[in-house]
């Protein structure tokens, strides 16, 4: 996982998750490890593929659970999905995706693309501390 950072403002971050009480954990935690990056947040699939298009972050972080679309229930195959349209896009840079769930088990379905993707990729069980959710982040973030 090697982006560059965005000139403007160091990193550009898309945390994609649902949950009021981990973007809550989150949130702060990115905010103290990187100050100069900007974090975006969608809490829904829709919303996501709208920021992604218009700002091309460094990285995506992105727990699988989502609703479609605001005020729809929250649900593991949109996330599945929505990760394997952004692993396929065309789009020039790649993002480094930092995949945030209670069950990362679906994964195992996209094991070929994931292998093959030219971002970065890596998955972790959101339960874990945070604090190796932030040296996931770092490793995400590695300059060329």
């Amino acid at each position: 996982m090697n982006p560059t950072p965005s000139p403007q403002y160091g990193y550009l971050f898309l945390v994609v998750d649902d949950h009021e009480a981990i973007l809550e954990g989150t949130l702060p935690a990115l905010k103290s490890q990187y100050p100069d990056a900007k974090i975006i947040t969608a809490k829904d699939r829709q919303s996501a593929e709208q920021f992604l298009v218009q700002l091309s972050p460094d990285l995506v972080l992105i727990d699988l659970s989502l609703p479609d679309r605001p005020g729809t229930p929250a649900n593991p195959e949109v996330g599945i999905q929505w990760l394997e349209s952004l692993m396929r896009s065309a789009t020039p840079t790649k993002p480094n995706i930092l995949v945030l769930s209670t069950n990362i088990k679906p994964l195992v379905r996209l094991t070929s693309m994931i292998n093959t993707y030219e971002g970065g990729f890596t998955a972790m069980d959101k339960t874990r501390p945070i604090h190796e959710m932030l040296r996931l982040t770092d490793l995400g973030t590695v300059k060329k």
